[in-house]
């Protein structure tokens, strides 16, 4: 079940960073902090947060690209 989990965390990780990083550019932030266990992502006291989790839901709502 551990492994099941961990995999599961790194996974969605995996998943956040591109999506992390893409705001991080959009918002021209020369830094940024994670804190994956606590599922907070901050920057100078910004709180980005309800921003990745947008865009996560928005990701994983679309429609697969057809080939």
């Amino acid at each position: 079940m551990q492994e099941l989990q961990v995999r599961s965390l790194d996974q969605i990780q995996n998943e956040l960073m591109p999506i992390i990083d893409q705001i991080r550019k959009d918002k021209g932030l020369t830094s940024f902090s994670t804190w994956p266990r606590a599922g907070r992502v901050r920057e100078s006291g910004l709180d980005l947060t309800a921003e990745v989790i947008k865009r996560y839901d928005s990701l994983k709502a679309a429609p697969p690209a057809k080939k």
